[in-house]
């Protein structure tokens, strides 16, 4: 799976350890690696969901060093998911699915038992 990004592209961090939510822009990703520009510097270790436009990484902050313009974060990333509104479409599906066939299991019971 790819995360497609464009440099400068703003996003917004979700620090899940202390649910402080802050906003800056991509600088780059490579790999398993993400560069971002924060206004405030992170913790080192702290986990972050990272998310912009459609695309969401989670991972943990390896390095936080200021800048003239901010703070530059490395991010480990864990886990990506690179098209969101896919994964909501499965989740979804999976639901429905799973309804239509607890209803249908039911029907076919009552009528085993008349």
């Amino acid at each position: 799976m790819e995360i497609r990004y464009q440099p400068g592209q703003p996003l917004r961090v979700n620090v899940l350890a202390t649910s402080e939510l802050l906003s800056g822009h991509i600088e780059k990703i490579v790999g398993r690696l993400a560069i971002i520009n924060l206004d405030q510097p992170v913790a080192f270790g702290a986990p972050l969901r990272i998310d912009f436009d459609d695309s969401m990484i989670l991972g943990e902050v390896s390095a936080c060093e200021a800048t003239e313009s901010g703070h530059r974060v490395t991010v480990d990333v864990r886990d990506a998911i690179p098209v969101m509104s896919d994964l909501a479409r499965l989740v979804s599906a999976l639901m429905t699915d799973g309804r239509g066939a607890r209803t249908e299991e039911r029907s076919n019971s009552r009528t085993a038992k008349a």
